[in-house]
């Protein structure tokens, strides 16, 4: 893997100078055309061979999505590019072969030689990468430095990043009919693009894993081990002739069990097999997987009394690989064997069975240090005893995987899938500012999008100030009563990100109600200046402020008026309260009270607000009302 690394930096190197291959650059639909098989997959591992008189390096793809051709998703499939290093360092540098880094996500476009093998169509060209920008976006992208060429008009081609959902319709569209109309919106100028820097090749997301994937593994001479290619399958045997007692199937079962606890995490790509049974006795770097029951080769001292070992498990390791831009030792076989006289009926048979494998996959132990075997350092690492791969077994955990297993299997093993992929929330609808009197109430809302359940926490502050929290509201609005002018935002989170929201503030007038002494009553013609059977009808239990002045001859120094309130015909009983519109909360009063099927008017004078206008509460059900004035106060 050292040469394979030291091929890319050649390959970087060459991609930047004048020898990068030219090409006249097809279209998207044309590429789609012109390619025999299309997939989306992850890849798992490559080798180089030397034949035929030229070197290639073999890529193995582990197919997540087939969107055109006989590939089936779960598939491995091989890939051929021209260059690569051997063994022997010999050597062939072709700078616009399509390459790959293990464990990077990718596009392919495939179509096959004349030998019936997958190579990339059009070179790096049927290459692509799935990236993130800076901001966020999700994007596909093409080996830029190697594209150097024309369009199909004769202009220099200019190669744009796209739009990862955009590009996949339309790839999936074109692929089922080639003729289809499908828009290509999907396409982003390059320089309008940051993509995110420490990308390193072998940089792949760990999921929800809190530390570092090398934490989780045993260290050998400082370095953490895995299987290089776990996904395409590790098969594990029971031996034929060793039983385990309590068990009517010898024990066929529980391995069964065992290896599907750490299959089955989806979010991973472990794949550990049952192979059957076979007379092989457990041995170290024979290439083999064995479980072995009763200790027959007394590879463990002692025997079980009802206390001490259960069991061992031996792994061989040989050589290195490169993941997640470290070197890792090679897991070639594991050997779990069970001490002589341990039972099946014993209540920590099912859950050391998941921890032996645990440790075939290259787990340490949760409680303790992953490179001392010591006591677990939290600070650099996750610590717990609540997990199968704690050093003494729980019985209640069975064959049931705790959050540090998984942890584990989602960060040295990534790359599965659990349902439909989780998106992060997104604040569609800010909180707005207001401005309210003293003693009046302003509701507060947001709107967001994202995987649900999305949970809602308003704080007291600044966006970003956790410092006030407030209690007891978990929904996408809240109504605050505050004394002075205050600041509130949301964070909306799931399970797989937040969003803050920005600041909203409640600003609090001290003052509201017009001014002065009013010194005489001065009549006016009577005059409507509210009919909500025209407007909008007063939903229940709400306020409307109605503005007077300038209304009806209604001048801006008044500072009261006379009115009249009428219900109209109203489908329940209720009441009309009627008050200065100040914002503020209505007094304990009622102007007018109505009844069903009634229709009831009642004289009354209300000061104004210092805006000119009344507050007319309705305390009941929806119901239209008539305010005419017929003076005013000044």
């Amino acid at each position: 893997m050292k040469l394979r690394l030291s091929l890319a930096v050649a390959l970087l190197v060459i991609a930047g100078s004048a020898m990068a291959t030219s090409f006249v650059v097809p279209t998207d639909d044309e590429l789609v055309a012109k390619s025999t098989a299309i997939i989306t997959g992850t890849v798992e591992g490559s080798y180089v061979r030397e034949q035929n008189n030229t070197i290639e390096t073999i890529y193995e793809i582990r197919v997540e999505r087939a969107i055109k051709g006989v590939a089936k998703r779960g598939e491995l499939i091989s890939i051929v590019s021209l260059g690569g290093i051997t063994e022997e360092k010999r050597g062939l540098i072709v700078p616009a072969a399509a390459h790959y880094d293990q464990g990077e996500r990718v596009l392919v476009f495939l179509t096959k030689d004349e030998r019936s093998e997958w190579r990339t169509t059009d070179m790096t060209l049927g290459r692509f990468q799935f990236v993130t920008s800076t901001a966020g976006e999700k994007l596909l992208v093409r080996d830029v430095e190697n594209v150097v060429g024309w369009d199909r008009a004769g202009s220099v081609h200019r190669e744009k990043v796209r739009k990862e959902a955009g590009f996949l319709t339309f790839v999936e569209q074109k692929a089922k009919r080639r003729d289809a109309e499908v828009s290509t919106d999907y396409l982003v100028e390059a320089a309008a693009v940051t993509l995110q820097t420490n990308s390193a090749p072998f940089d792949v997301e760990t999921n929800a894993a809190p530390f570092p994937a090398a934490t989780y593994t045993d260290f050998v001479n400082n370095q953490p081990i895995r299987w290089p290619n776990m996904s395409a399958g590790v098969t594990f045997y029971k031996r034929t002739d060793q039983n385990i007692s309590g068990a009517s199937d010898g024990g066929v079962s529980a391995i069964q069990s065992g290896l599907a606890a750490w299959t089955n995490e989806c979010a991973s790509l472990i794949n550990l097999q049952y192979g059957g049974q076979r007379q092989t006795a457990s041995a170290n770097h024979d290439g083999v997987n064995m479980v072995e029951y009763n200790d027959p080769q007394s590879r463990i001292s002692g025997s079980w009394t009802g206390s001490g070992t259960v069991a061992v498990t031996f792994l061989s390791f040989a050589g290195s690989h490169t993941f997640l831009s470290q070197s890792w030792l090679n897991i070639t076989d594991a050997d779990v064997v069970f001490q002589n006289g341990y039972s099946a009926t014993n209540a920590a048979f099912a859950p050391a069975m998941t921890h032996e494998l645990g440790h075939g996959i290259g787990w340490r132990h949760s409680n303790q240090d992953y490179a001392t075997g010591g006591a677990c350092n939290s600070s650099t690492q996750e610590c717990t005893s609540a997990a199968i791969m704690n050093s003494s077994v729980n019985g209640n955990y069975g064959y049931n995987l705790q959050p540090w297993d998984v942890h584990a299997a989602e960060s040295v093993y990534p790359g599965g899938t659990c349902g439909p992929a989780c998106i992060s929330p997104t604040i569609a609808s800010q909180p707005s500012s207001q401005t309210i009197a003293v003693g009046a109430s302003a509701t507060l809302s947001v709107t967001a999008a994202g995987t649900a359940p999305l949970s809602y926490q308003w704080y007291i502050g600044t966006s970003g100030n956790t410092t006030n929290p407030i209690p007891d509201v978990s929904g996408p609005s809240i109504t605050v009563r505050p004394g002075s002018t205050t600041q509130y935002w949301v964070r909306v989170s799931n399970s797989c990100g937040a969003a803050n929201s920005s600041t909203a503030t409640v600003t609090v007038q001290t003052g509201g109600l017009a001014a002065g002494t009013a010194s005489g009553l001065y009549l006016v013609t009577p005059c409507r200046v509210t009919d909500t059977r025209s407007a909008t009808t007063a939903p229940p239990n709400s306020t409307t402020l109605v503005q007077v002045t300038g209304v009806c001859g209604i001048p801006s120094t008044a500072k009261a008026v006379v009115l009249n309130i009428t219900a109209v015909a109203p489908s329940a009983s209720g009441a009309l309260v009627v008050y200065p519109g100040t914002g503020a909360a209505p007094p304990n009063t009622s102007t007018l009270s109505y009844r069903a099927g009634r229709t009831r008017a009642n004289n009354a004078v209300s000061r104004l607000s210092s805006a000119g206008r009344l507050g007319v509460h309705n305390i009941g059900p929806a119901v239209d009302y008539i305010v005419d004035v017929t003076g005013y106060f000044q």
